[in-house]
């Protein structure tokens, strides 16, 4: 607990001397009062006794060149820039970064535009917080980096809670209502669909936070959910491992096929990834990064390079059906023909085709 101020209030003379004149540290000022008044504070006390009585040893000089900060910001610097210019060109003052940007917010003087309150914004963030289910942090960066939009902590928050996007529930009101509201979902669901009780329990939270635009925890949805469906909670919990892989398939050897597939949380970031696994070993063949995993020639010229390289292909690709695919499997394609002239083409409908 740091020390009523009107005890270091006593020394405030002696203190105004030592910080201003003579140019003390902070330290070798409380080390002063120890040594001849016997009197003992904490850093802090000090601290906030200088900013009472508003002691800034900067506070004088960023007064004297205030009209050529003003010139430089309205001539498109920024403040950390106008900072390194003064201290580099200005050998008789001595500024820093912080002293300057508390004057300049005084002056009116602002680094950034203020972010519109638009209906996009707002689509924006009800869409992570609800159906992707972002934090804060990871909202702020998409916006930032995918959207573009220099956005602050607090004007953020601002929106989340005027909105109704709390992670909190404050009274047993509120929790009332949103279980009703969780219950009708369930309950109109229910009618039209009879698979929500196969599904799981990630899909279950994207999919009520999705359609109700309700801020319920997770808990409370799992809970419901479990009520409700019971058994189908009970038999997911419990299938062992051993039933898991039994519903895997199993491949002969290494390099008999290669699963290949996209991924894209980096997107935001302007970076995707592509990569292929081998099936058997789960060793990895290539991972590449790059701008896009939706370029056919660019999939297909990684698949090329590495069977190519490796000297040998796979028996199969696996992949989904993304739209990367196509050239990928034309070239798997002409490079069985080379030996097996004659293939047989299984269609998804039943139909051969040699």
């Amino acid at each position: 607990m740091p020390l009523p101020l009107h005890k270091i209030e006593a020394y405030r003379v002696e203190i105004t001397q030592w910080y201003q004149t003579e140019n003390f540290t902070q330290l070798q000022i409380l080390n002063k009062l120890h040594v001849e008044y016997g009197f003992r504070t904490s850093i802090r006390s000090l601290q906030r006794a200088l900013r009472s009585w508003n002691l800034h040893k900067n506070e004088q000089h960023i007064n004297d060149v205030e009209a050529e900060i003003r010139e430089l910001f309205e001539a498109g610097l920024k403040l950390r820039d106008i900072v390194r210019h003064l201290n580099q060109e200005r050998l008789d003052i001595n500024v820093n970064l912080r002293s300057v940007e508390r004057r300049a917010s005084q002056w009116g003087l602002y680094s950034y535009d203020p972010v519109a309150y638009t209906p996009a914004l707002l689509a924006f963030v009800q869409y992570y917080f609800f159906t992707e289910g972002l934090k804060d942090d990871e909202m702020l960066t998409r916006l930032r980096y995918q959207h573009r939009v220099d956005i602050f902590y607090a004007f953020f928050v601002r929106i989340r809670v005027e909105n109704n996007m709390s992670r909190k529930i404050s009274s047993d009101e509120d929790r009332v209502q949103l279980m009703g509201a969780l219950e009708d979902f369930f309950d109109n669901y229910q009618r039209r669909s009879d698979a929500l009780a196969d599904y799981g329990r990630g899909f279950i939270y994207a999919l009520v936070r999705k359609n109700t635009k309700l801020p319920l925890p997770r808990q409370m949805i799992w809970e419901a959910y479990c009520r409700r469906y019971p058994e189908a909670v009970k038999v997911r919990k419990n299938i062992t491992i051993v039933v898991r892989r039994a519903r895997k398939f199993v491949v002969p050897g290494p390099n008999f096929m290669w699963f290949m597939d996209g991924y894209q949380k980096l997107q935001f970031a302007g970076l995707e990834i592509y990569g292929a696994i081998d099936a058997y070993s789960r060793r990895i063949i290539w991972c590449d990064v790059c701008r896009s995993v939706s370029l056919l020639a660019n999939i297909m010229k990684q698949y090329l390079i590495f069977v190519i390289g490796l000297g040998f292909r796979p028996w199969y690709t696996r992949t989904d059906h993304g739209v990367e695919s196509p050239f990928t499997a034309r070239a798997q394609y002409d490079r069985v023909r080379v030996t097996e002239p004659k293939i047989e083409i299984v269609h998804p409908d039943g139909t051969l085709r040699v």
